[in-house]
């Protein structure tokens, strides 16, 4: 496991609790995620997993951010914090409110 992770935009040591069992984002699943090949430090096929990510949250009603190069920005920060670059990446997005 690395040391960092992305919540909300910020880069976080890994072990701070950002996330509760309680979510009912997460108890039910309630959410869109793509795993992403990281190599050299770029993020694979970005652009492909972004749309397919917003297409699916439209599908599922789960807000979703506005501007993909904020977020791509905003996982290359993590990419750099971790030194993660020849990684795997999981980017999860999930609606906490009914």
């Amino acid at each position: 496991m690395h040391s960092f992770l992305l919540h909300n935009g910020s880069v976080l040591p890994a072990a701070s609790a950002v996330l509760a069992p309680g979510q009912i984002g997460l108890l039910s699943g309630w959410g869109v995620f793509s795993t992403i090949r990281v190599a050299d430090g770029v993020l694979f096929a970005w652009e492909r997993h972004w749309a397919r990510l917003r297409h699916d949250a439209e599908l599922l009603r789960v807000p979703f951010p506005d501007d993909p190069d904020q977020v791509r920005r905003s996982l290359l920060e993590l990419i750099e914090a971790n030194k993660a670059f020849d990684a795997t990446l999981r980017l999860v997005i999930v609606r906490n409110r009914g």
